[in-house]
């Protein structure tokens, strides 16, 4: 899950921040633990969290994210 994450907020060109803020967070420093497979070993992102990447991501990057890619983490 992690790795497909990281290629999510890439593909979108998302700042680690933007995600942090959207996810009610600090900092970076929070989120990076959620594309860390050593700190974050569950196989699936929270739902409250995904939900909160719906509107940051799809529709962005090429080809564009889709809502099944990003309900997929």
């Amino acid at each position: 899950m992690t790795s497909r994450l990281k290629a999510l907020r890439l593909r979108a060109e998302l700042p680690m921040a933007a995600i942090a803020k959207a996810f009610g967070l600090k900092g970076r420093s929070g989120y990076q633990r959620y594309e860390n497979p050593e700190t974050f070993t569950k196989d699936d992102l929270p739902l409250n969290l995904v939900r909160k990447l719906l509107p940051l991501m799809v529709g962005k990057g090429d080809p564009a994210i889709t809502v099944e890619e990003v309900m997929d983490l």
